[in-house]
C-alpha cells in the first residue's frame, strides 16, 4: 500500500496495525527500496520548486 502512496493512517485503517507497528514494518521494508528514496527526493524537489513560485 505504501508503494501505492497510501499514508500510514490509511494503511493502518485497512490492516489493523498500530501506527507505531506500521511505521516499524515500513521502516524495514522500504529501506530496501532505493526507488522509493529517489521518488521521495523528487517529491521534495517538486515541493520546493512550487514553494519558490
Amino acid at each position: 500500500m505504501a508503494l501505492g502512496n497510501a499514508t500510514i493512517p490509511q494503511i493502518v485503517s485497512v490492516t489493523g496495525h498500530t501506527v507505531a507497528s506500521a511505521h516499524t514494518i515500513l521502516e524495514h521494508s522500504l529501506a530496501q527500496r532505493p526507488d522509493m528514496a529517489d521518488s521521495a527526493i523528487g517529491a521534495m524537489i517538486a515541493w520546493e520548486a512550487k514553494a519558490e513560485q
